[in-house]
């Protein structure tokens, strides 16, 4: 178990599958964040922010996580 949450708050990376198979989505001009599981239905509308991204971490997660991963599947469709 994660004790970062503490006593009596849910932990939504207590298995890690939500997180494990997030996608980035296309949409017109709009990338989207999603995850293909069953129970997303759940999550979402039960807990604000589940992404967690706030004005202080955005960019940290743009930088070191989204943009290296996007950039390395424009190489892969390019052939580069």
């Amino acid at each position: 178990m994660n004790p970062k949450p503490g006593f009596g708050t849910p932990d939504l990376k207590l298995s890690g599958v939500f997180q494990n198979r997030m996608i980035l989505k296309k949409k017109g001009k709009n990338y989207l964040f999603d995850s293909p599981v069953d129970y997303k239905k759940y999550i979402i509308p039960k807990y604000d922010n589940v992404l967690g991204l706030t004005d202080k971490n955005e960019k940290e997660v743009i930088n070191k996580i989204i943009y290296p991963e996007f950039m390395d599947e424009i190489r892969k469709e390019l052939g580069l």
